[in-house]
């Protein structure tokens, strides 16, 4: 085959240099995108690496980040051993020394608290104590009890409390105390009072059912009153209740008797039925007078038994001494001859009058 022509000469005078040939790139055809297979998506990758970027970030946050640690208790410890244990865990240590009731140099306060959490680096302030503070001594010495008591709470103090019988000093006033008013002492000490019980407390003897003399000498050591209460069971001058009721109380306190007198108005008893003489026996003993009227009757074992009275029984109470009169019968054959004939009763009025014995 024929070699190719040369190229034409370029115009313009000749350099002595031979020009450049120019080369014709090769045509490049466009490349389509590969297809999407169907079914595939792309956000699950964008996801992953979504949550693979914030893991980075998280991670360099805490790299970057103080390390948090909890703060040791050491409410309790003395000064050297909390700041030993704030310090190996990382902390710094601040103290405050202040009066306390703790022991001196013993650490009764913290802030942050134990068991929370802190930065390693943050100072962390500890209360010291200096001791209680001293402080002078209330005198209550003659103050009542319950003023006593709230004086030495007010100042601080401790209380211990004993009780005494005292003739001088009033019941639950002080009659003594240590350390003595005025004195300096420290402050959360204990304050020992003494108490008065008033005077010396005495066993109470048993004195219902006594005669109101025997039971004044048996309570020689008591002041006794007396206060009568009307009883028809008991005898008069009979003591019926007491008060205080044996127990124990204070020499020379008083004891409150009661004692049994004759009622005023007293019930009329029941006597109908009952032979003259029972019935007479009963109502003077009470207390009554006694007049008896006489009646008739035809039956034999009516004879010398009380047919009625007056007053009755359900009449209610009446005046010690009243008149009761009793009607009594007294058999008379007469008056039924034939048992077929009616017969009529005669009462016939007595002038018998008992009077009650003394």
């Amino acid at each position: 085959s024929r070699p190719p022509a040369p190229p034409p000469a370029p115009d313009g005078p000749p350099t002595g240099v031979r020009p450049a040939v120019a080369v014709a790139e090769p045509r490049r055809e466009p490349v389509a995108p590969l297809p999407v297979p169907p079914g595939r998506k792309r956000w699950p990758w964008l996801l992953l690496g979504g949550l693979v970027l914030l893991g980075l970030v998280v991670g360099l946050v805490s790299l970057l980040s103080p390390t948090k640690v909890t703060v040791p208790n050491v409410v309790g410890a003395s000064i050297s051993v909390a700041q030993q244990r704030l310090k190996s865990e990382g902390f710094e240590v601040e103290s405050l020394r202040d009066t306390s009731d703790k022991p001196r140099n013993t650490v009764f306060g913290q802030d942050p608290e134990g068991g929370a959490t802190a930065k390693q680096g943050t100072t962390i302030t500890i209360r010291v104590s200096e001791g209680p503070a001293i402080v002078n001594v209330p005198d209550i010495v003659g103050d009542g009890r319950l003023q006593a008591r709230k004086t030495l709470t007010d100042a601080g103090f401790e209380i211990q409390e004993t009780r005494a019988s005292s003739d001088d000093v009033a019941i639950n006033r002080v009659i003594s105390q240590s350390p003595s008013g005025g004195s300096l002492s420290e402050s959360g000490g204990s304050v020992g009072i003494e108490v008065s019980s008033g005077p010396e407390r005495l066993a109470v003897p048993d004195v219902v059912g006594k005669s109101v003399d025997a039971a004044r000498s048996a309570l020689e050591d008591f002041k006794v009153t007396v206060t009568s209460k009307e009883d028809d069971k008991a005898d008069p001058g009979t003591v019926l209740e007491q008060d205080p009721a044996r127990g124990r109380a204070p020499r020379g306190s008083t004891v409150r008797l009661t004692v049994a007198i004759e009622p005023k108005q007293i019930a009329v008893p029941d006597v109908v039925g009952q032979s003259q003489n029972a019935a007479t026996k009963t109502l003077s003993g009470r207390g009554f007078e006694v007049s008896s009227e006489v009646e008739a009757v035809k039956s034999a074992d009516r004879d010398g038994r009380v047919l009625k009275q007056s007053p009755t029984p359900e009449g209610g109470e009446v005046n010690r001494g009243s008149t009761v009169t009793i009607t009594v019968g007294r058999f008379d054959p007469k008056l039924d001859p034939d048992p077929g004939t009616p017969t009529t009763t005669t009462t016939t009025p007595s002038t018998t009058t008992t009077t009650p014995a003394p």
